[in-house]
């Protein structure tokens, strides 16, 4: 990701049987744990994401990450029916 201050990296590290560990980090830098993501098999709602065109506030992908990841996360929303399996896929 990219941020008004340089580049940002961000980290799941296997944290046990369901749990991983986000963290962050600058290039080089240290990394700075901020949550676990716990995966289990029970059922909960699906949460929409739309990582690619839609990034946290103040955060932007570089346009060659961008435009390498849309395809993917287009398909996946067609496979989930969020969209029409013949939407056309957005490039920039």
């Amino acid at each position: 990701m990219r941020t008004p201050t340089g580049p940002l990296l961000v980290r799941l590290r296997p944290a046990g049987s369901e749990d991983w560990e986000i963290a962050w980090s600058r290039p080089g830098g240290a990394w700075h744990r901020v949550g676990t993501l716990t995966v289990t098999d029970e059922p909960v709602p699906e949460p929409h994401f739309e990582p690619v065109d839609s990034p946290p506030h103040g955060l932007e992908h570089y346009p060659v990450a961008a435009l390498l990841r849309r395809p993917s996360y287009a398909q996946a929303r067609r496979q989930a029916g969020l969209a029409e399996a013949d939407d056309p896929v957005p490039m920039e």
